[in-house]
């Protein structure tokens, strides 16, 4: 499971630097399209294989919840929105830390966190 982790996530990283500037929207659903397939990446493990790994059913679920919260945010920039991303808490922790302290050396989280440079 560690070791799919580790190759989504530099998969993850691969493809988000590839992504060329542009507008904002269009920056974080290219983005979010890497999110994707480090969640299909994951997923393809099989349900009882992430289950049987406490911290990867947390972890994927963040990366889940952190796609949906981008998608929300570049659909409001679509609609003339100015939006605020925040990254959601789960007991009063951001999602980022529980998602670093996984075990899983994925650096992109920071910058997926953030919203994309104007």
């Amino acid at each position: 499971m560690a070791d799919r982790a580790a190759d989504a996530c530099a998969e993850l990283a691969t493809a988000v630097a590839a992504v060329p500037p542009g507008p904002p929207a269009e920056v974080v659903r290219a983005q979010d399209q890497a999110i994707s397939g480090l969640i299909g990446s994951m997923e393809a493990l099989g349900t009882d294989t992430l289950e049987g790994e406490d911290p990867a059913v947390g972890w994927v679920a963040d990366w889940r919840t952190l796609h949906e919260l981008r998608e929300a945010y570049a659909a409001s920039l679509d609609a003339g929105g100015q939006p605020v991303l925040v990254v959601p808490t789960n007991d009063g922790v951001p999602i980022t830390d529980r998602m670093a302290d996984a075990g899983v050396d994925c650096p992109a989280v920071a910058e997926l966190a953030a919203p994309p440079a104007a």
